[in-house]
């Protein structure tokens, strides 16, 4: 079994822990209907190693697919992402989040996303959210996040590059206190001159960080 569709306009309530645990499962088309914003347990796909994407049936106004990445929806005419609910256990390359938040678990398991792009203020339900997420190399932050309330959620990550935006301009306390991974920290190629403060111990223990690539403004 590589794919999964649902081919009559039942509504679908709830797909339970471990619904296709350990399946072959490559592609998941969503059901056309569902019952709210609450259809899939965390560990629905639990070690579905083979997943690389859902599927959006565009009928369906609790859940929207983009770049293969589930997330819930408002129900207007654009179905609008609200928050991530799974990005797939074997999607590789970049993910850039959209909506508002990034439900809990949402990254369990998503071992092969190398790059997570967070450029506006998004919630993060859970804190560790990105620790299994194994390959996952750089990150980017932007448009006046707050770096430190987000650092926690990639502890235990592989994360080796972190780059900000012109939003960003204080790293704030402990920001990356015993990121031992980091090894660069610098701008996007449209940020030349936000950062303007480092505060108290926010690199500290960084024990592998090679190059930091800004000149502090005034």
């Amino acid at each position: 079994m590589t794919s999964v569709s649902f081919t009559n306009d039942n509504v679908v309530h709830f797909f339970d822990k471990e619904s296709f645990a350990n399946t072959a499962i490559s592609t998941f088309n969503i059901p056309k209907y569902t019952a709210g914003h609450d259809a899939f347990h965390p560990d629905a796909f639990k070690d579905c190693n083979d997943l690389v994407a859902f599927a959006d049936p565009e009928t369906n106004f609790s859940y929207t697919v983009v770049s293969g990445i589930l997330y819930s929806c408002a129900s207007d005419t654009n179905r609008t992402p609200i928050s991530l609910i799974r990005f797939p256990n074997s999607k590789t390359g970049e993910a850039t989040i959209l909506g508002t938040s990034i439900s809990r678990d949402a990254f369990k398991h998503a071992g092969k996303v190398s790059k997570v792009i967070m450029d506006h203020q998004i919630t993060i339900e859970k804190e560790e959210e990105f620790s299994s997420c194994l390959s996952l190399q750089e990150v980017v932050f932007g448009n006046n996040i707050n770096v430190r309330d987000y650092c926690k959620y990639f502890d235990e990550s592989k994360i080796k590059k972190v780059y900000i935006t012109s939003g960003v301009s204080i790293i704030s306390h402990n920001s990356f206190l015993n990121a031992t991974g980091l090894e660069y920290f610098g701008p996007t190629a449209s940020n030349h001159e936000s950062l303007r403060q480092i505060q108290t111990f926010a690199f500290k223990g960084c024990v592998n960080l090679k190059t930091f690539a800004f000149e502090i403004g005034n």
